[in-house]
């Protein structure tokens, strides 16, 4: 939650400088988000694995329509 702070901190320093007057995110939305977790963490491509009822979750929670072809 720290560094989606810290990244959100940054990002908004940035759009002021470029004349974006940003809103806070909804931060209850965003640790719901982070809480869902991850399934299984894969070493040799230094990447979380996300299983299907993680993801769609992570959608819901989101509130975005499921936009892959593929089911995944």
């Amino acid at each position: 939650m720290k560094m989606a702070h810290d990244t959100y901190d940054k990002l908004k320093e940035f759009a002021k400088q470029r004349g974006c007057n940003c809103r806070e995110p909804d931060w209850d939305v965003v640790r719901k988000f982070i809480d869902v977790g991850y399934d299984s963490w894969d070493p040799r491509e230094w990447v979380w694995r996300v299983n299907d009822d993680q993801l769609r979750e992570k959608i819901g929670i989101l509130g975005v329509p499921w936009r892959s072809s593929t089911g995944r």
